[in-house]
């Protein structure tokens, strides 16, 4: 876990960014490609081709691969048709944010520190 946070403090000291926008502009691509290879891995583990997957969400296969590119980002309804697709529920684990400060480092490499989400009533 700690070299993916490496890794990206690394992207972000090349980029240099101009301002806040464009760091949250890049943050939001980053989670986007997050979950395009959680999308790539369920379609290898069917053995399921760009094509299909294109025919199933019924676009393109440039609108797919701009997807997989981020150079168009997943809304939650293309989220919610991926679910139905592969029969599954994506689930979102908040994380501490200091775990991803440079200056810290985690506990245990091996597990991913989660931050508790109180029961709404």
């Amino acid at each position: 876990m700690r070299h993916d946070i490496d890794k990206e403090q690394h992207l972000c000291d090349i980029l240099g960014f101009q301002d806040d926008h464009e760091k949250l502009e890049f943050e939001a691509e980053m989670i986007h490609l997050d979950i395009m290879h959680q999308i790539r891995l369920l379609m290898s583990g069917r053995g399921m081709t760009h094509e299909v997957l294109a025919c199933e969400l019924n676009v393109s296969d440039d609108d797919l691969t701009g997807l997989f590119s981020a150079d168009r980002l997943a809304d939650l309804r293309l989220l919610a048709r991926l679910q139905r697709i592969f029969g599954v529920r994506f689930e979102l684990i908040p994380k501490a944010a200091s775990a991803y400060d440079e200056d810290e480092e985690p506990e245990d490499e091996n597990q991913d520190e989660h931050v508790p989400v109180p029961a709404i009533a």
